[in-house]
């Protein structure tokens, strides 16, 4: 598993990314070479940034700047100085894009790169629908977003999808070139695009050395299913590069097959155990009767009402069926969200999101009396949610005027009394 260790490229990535998103002047950062274009306080006079970086980045940087000037410096400082100024780059490009209170995109860093150290060797399995790679800026926009990731040490891996309003079957025989040509392209498109942002990237035009289709046993009623040789996505992820899957693998014949771009997303995440599985399109997440984004869907609670609704596309309704079974697969850390590719880091770096999290929650029930919960854990909940201590005879006092009280399973997140 890969991991991250106080010396790596991520985790000084990080670090640097988090000076520049907290205190004082987290506002005020230049990038060296930048046009001249301002955007409110987010520029400031050269002068004093060359100092408060040269104070930032210590002697060696100093250090550096003296043999640039005489005419030399090594390739490890070159190198070095390189990183640092994508990094500026990126936090800059990344405070306009998630915009809102900086503190936020620190406080969410720190909390996935917290929980990625013992998760899987990915943070994200992604897969990118073919309607958001018809807007360059939209790809351009994407292409930052997962270029960001790497660079912060939250390793993503892309699955090319189909058009979301396109219906497909769970496979499909290669018989014709149209089959892969545009998921092809479409690798193609978006592997040029990060290279563009500085990623390093490994397209896998063919899958087909580790995406097999099981068919289900003559007569039965099980479905289809599609196993994950993951060692070569390992290995790709520990060489830093971002894997781009097409989704084309092999049957128990060895006859090549396009796989439902969803299924093999779902069977990826099943291998991986990701934090997050993100599927992006061009026009965000999934929309209400009234054309309302729908901005948190709570497993398996909100499913019966949400699966019947008449409003919900055919292909919306099954990716809602695979994201309830796959969530139930997964740690109970991660989620999975429907959103457009171009607020990909507003959806994961800001509070307020901008498409629809899927999250397995904990059923609540609803009692009449205090018989049969344990009143201690209840009691312990309610004074640490409070941050006060309640009185001695407060569940002696709730007798006889208590009318129903909602506890959810474990009693150990959530509790109204009424």
């Amino acid at each position: 598993m890969s991991k991250v260790t106080s010396g790596s490229t991520g985790c000084r990535a990080v670090v640097m990314a988090g000076k520049y998103l907290s205190g004082p002047g987290r506002g005020s950062t230049v990038i060296p070479g930048n046009t001249g274009q301002q955007r409110g306080r987010m520029c400031v006079p050269q002068s004093r940034t060359m100092c408060s970086t040269t104070a930032r980045m210590g002697g060696r940087t100093a250090a550096v700047g003296q043999q640039e000037s005489l005419g030399y410096i090594s390739t490890a400082d070159r190198h070095t100085l390189a990183n640092r100024n994508l990094i500026y780059r990126d936090v800059k490009a990344f405070l306009s894009e998630v915009g809102g209170d900086p503190r936020e995109a620190r406080y969410w860093l720190t909390q996935f790169q917290k929980a990625n150290l013992s998760q899987s060797p990915a943070f994200a399995v992604v897969e990118v629908d073919s309607s958001a790679l018809q807007s360059r800026e939209m790809v351009q926009s994407l292409a930052f977003g997962l270029s960001f990731l790497q660079r912060m040490d939250m390793k993503p891996v892309v699955v090319m999808g189909c058009f979301d309003n396109q219906e497909s079957g769970p496979v499909e025989a290669v018989t014709r070139p149209w089959c892969t040509k545009g998921l092809v392209e479409r690798c193609q498109q978006l592997t040029e695009a990060l290279q563009q942002h500085s990623a390093t990237v490994l397209p896998f035009f063919s899958a087909e050395s580790f995406l097999q289709l099981h068919e289900a046993p003559q007569g039965s009623s099980a479905p289809h299913s599609i196993v994950v040789d993951i060692s070569l996505l390992q290995w790709s992820l520990d060489c830093g590069t971002i894997p781009l899957v097409c989704p084309v693998g092999r049957d128990g014949r060895g006859c090549s097959l396009v796989l439902d771009p969803t299924e093999v997303t779902a069977a990826i995440s099943r291998a991986l155990q990701p934090l997050k599985v993100i599927f992006l399109n061009n026009s965000g997440g999934l929309r209400s009767e009234k054309h309302k984004v729908l901005d948190m869907v709570s497993l398996p609670t909100d499913l019966p009402g949400l699966s019947g609704a008449e409003w919900l596309s055919p292909v919306e309704r099954r990716r809602l069926t695979t994201i309830a079974r796959l969530l139930n697969q997964l740690p109970t850390e991660s989620s999975a969200v429907i959103t457009s590719a171009d607020t990909l880091l507003t959806e994961l770096f800001s509070h307020r999101g901008s498409g629809t999290l899927f999250k397995n929650g904990d059923p609540i029930h609803r009692y009449n009396s205090l018989d049969g919960i344990d009143v201690e854990r209840l009691l312990a909940l309610i004074n640490k949610s409070f941050d006060k201590t309640l009185r001695q005879d407060y569940i002696d006092s709730l007798k006889g005027r208590m009318h129903c009280l909602y506890l959810s399973e474990g009693c150990v997140q959530s509790v109204k009394v009424k």
